[in-house]
């Protein structure tokens, strides 16, 4: 049996929801930890997931700690290039891809991230 892709979502508020309920479905993805600002965006989530430990801050979610493998994003559109840049560089040695719906195309600065 292989090992669950580790998974961290950034985001509990509009599209967090449905990504975090997708995702616990799949067999091989285990969702770690979720982080958000809003604490009441974060006991929403311990109410359905109870497993899933939550944090408010990104850098404590990035740690070795939780020794993820993959990110979601599901944040507001605005702040998902400075949440991926963190991630990328975070995270050297991997490849972050998002979609960004405010913009049509992903900028230089994050496909340059190192890599």
């Amino acid at each position: 049996m292989l090992t669950p892709v580790r998974i961290g979502v950034v985001g509990f508020g509009y599209w967090g929801p449905n990504l975090v309920r997708n995702l616990d479905k799949l067999g091989d993805a285990q969702i770690v930890v979720a982080c958000d600002l809003s604490q009441a965006n974060l006991d929403k989530l311990s109410a359905l997931y109870p497993y899933v430990e939550t944090v408010t801050d990104l850098e404590e979610m990035l740690s070795e700690k939780y020794a993820l493998d993959a990110v979601v994003v599901a944040t507001s559109a605005p702040s998902h290039f400075a949440i991926a840049t963190m991630v990328n560089f975070r995270w050297t040695g991997y490849t972050t891809l998002i979609l960004l719906a405010a913009m049509q195309a992903v900028p230089r600065d994050l496909y340059e991230a190192p890599q």
